[in-house]
């Protein structure tokens, strides 16, 4: 599947990507801040079972990125999952 989105300045690709260390990152993301349930269900349902996903999705998961002191535990396994799902830590979408 291929999936490019071009915003500004801002080019994002969907690569190919492992399940299994999808799966094994959204787990590790949601034990680590139950704040980020609502994006580790969008990641499951969009990536895991429909093998797509949504701008909302990917908006959300750059915030995620980008969050700073407040969700510092969950930032560190987001940025993971964005170098994973498109080679690159996404920069903070709004």
């Amino acid at each position: 599947m291929e999936l490019k989105i071009r915003m500004d300045d801002i080019e994002i690709e969907l690569r190919e990507y492992n399940i299994n260390e999808l799966k094994d990152l959204i787990d590790e993301l949601r034990n680590q801040d139950t704040r980020a349930e609502s994006l580790c269900k969008k990641l499951e349902k969009e990536l895991i079972e429909q093998e797509g996903i949504s701008l909302t999705t990917i908006i959300q998961l750059s915030k995620w990125c980008n969050t700073g002191v407040s969700y510092a535990k969950g930032e560190s396994i987001a940025m993971k999952i964005s170098k994973l799902l498109f080679g690159k830590i996404l920069p903070r979408l709004d």
